[in-house]
């Protein structure tokens, strides 16, 4: 499928950086993405997980699960075909997610299915090249993943995911991720329209973007997606459009992504030498995020914000979310904020709505730099170190189904 399409995939993702980057200075691409993959719809439908079902994802403040001492270790050329079982790539070891990797099919009506842990044991890996099937997890780990590619746009486990792509009970644990432009834990870059990810955890896998857009889960979106039940430790570095969860989201169209972020918690710092930079997202042109939290250490030189760096464009919405620290900026403090960093008006009424969230007592307020005072909902509360930890400071927050009461916050249950 394509190196011709995921070349198209690298224009476009350069086109949006030197979009964003001018983005206060009143930027107006009018160019419109049709480079968009038709790709091919997978039987396994995008309702398949059940966000509501019992998840094996915890906070990732706690220390990674162990690993089994008696894995298979990959040597870095081994493949094996794994046995299809129906529709079912049954997955067993090292050598045959190697395999999976190898192929140049994007999977489309086909599961990838672990069955057990998996050891890449540091050995250089490209990842899966496309998905518009579904990734099932099983509740199984990928340790020791090494993905090394300063020179290659929009990579991780899976580089590219499709229409009908579905990721689903996930963990990666441990290891490098290296992009040039687009790099994420989990997926490099979402094409698909309408894809899931849900029940994932990237356990301290350091993600980098060498010229931006990194993401502890996804590195770049381009298109309508649902992220449930993430939690990310994670280093995320590089230069700017950094996030916990997202890198950046955004596809330069007059029509707002539906772009839902729902019970995700990012613990890893993000730490970019440029601007953009936030705990759940980087820089979105419209998402909504509800049941977010944030205590990894977020720093930039500009629009550094602890749920979002920057949003604009469209209509953003955040419920029910806190972030814990307070963002680092090594250079003008008004595009700092305790909640998002920067608001923007690009050529079309951006909007943001903050609801029943929290941020704590210190950071340079709620939201940071309006442009051309674009609109602005602001019910946001500012708490110290010592309500953080009291249960009762949280109005009105589900403590029986989606949060429990952490030591220093809440965490995700």
């Amino acid at each position: 499928m394509g190196k011709k399409m995921v070349k198209k995939i690298i224009l476009f993702g350069t086109g949006a950086l030197f979009c964003l980057m001018f983005i206060a200075y009143s930027c107006n691409n009018n160019q419109n993405p049709t480079t968009k993959s038709t790709g091919t719809t997978g039987t396994t439908l995008i309702s398949t997980p059940n966000p509501t079902s019992s998840a094996f994802v915890t906070d990732p403040s706690l220390p990674p699960p162990d690993m089994d001492t008696d894995l298979l270790a990959w040597d870095g050329t081994t493949t094996e075909e794994p046995t299809l079982v129906g529709d079912i790539y049954e997955v067993n070891n090292a050598n045959e997610l190697a395999w999976i990797a190898a192929q140049t099919n994007d999977f489309a009506g086909k599961t990838i299915k672990l069955m057990d842990n998996i050891n890449m044991d540091d050995q250089p890996f490209d990842g899966i090249a496309s998905l518009a099937g579904t990734f099932e997890g099983n509740k199984k780990i990928v340790h020791n993943i090494n993905i090394n590619k300063p020179s290659v746009d929009n990579v991780g486990l899976i580089n590219v995911l499709q229409t009908g792509g579905v990721i689903q009970n996930l963990t990666i644990s441990e290891g490098n991720i290296l992009a040039r432009l687009g790099a994420g834990g989990i997926v490099g870059i979402n094409y698909g329209d309408n894809t899931m990810i849900s029940n994932v955890a990237n356990y301290n896998v350091t993600v980098t973007g060498g010229s931006g857009y990194a993401g502890g889960i996804v590195g770049y979106n381009a298109n309508n997606i649902t992220i449930v039940n993430a939690v990310n430790s994670g280093e995320i570095k590089g230069t700017s459009f950094l996030g916990g969860i997202i890198g950046l989201s955004y596809n330069n169209s007059s029509t707002p992504l539906n772009v839902n972020i729902t019970k995700v918690r990012n613990s890893g710092n993000v730490s970019g030498t440029s601007s953009f930079i936030g705990g759940i997202v980087g820089a979105s042109s419209s998402v909504t995020i509800k049941d977010g939290g944030n205590s990894g250490d977020i720093s930039g030189v500009g629009t550094v914000g602890g749920i979002i760096g920057v949003t604009f464009q469209h209509a953003t919405t955040i419920d029910d979310s806190y972030n814990y620290t307070i963002a680092t900026i090594n250079g003008n403090n008004e595009e700092n904020g305790g909640i998002v960093g920067g608001l923007y008006n690009n050529n079309s009424a951006s909007e943001l709505n903050i609801n029943n969230s929290y941020y704590l007592t210190a950071s340079y307020g709620a939201v940071g730099k309006n442009i051309n005072a674009a609109p602005l909902t602001d019910n946001s509360t500012e708490i110290t170190l010592a309500e953080f930890a009291t249960e009762s400071t949280f109005t009105n927050w589900d403590f029986v189904n989606t949060w429990s009461m952490g030591t220093l916050h809440p965490i995700l249950k």
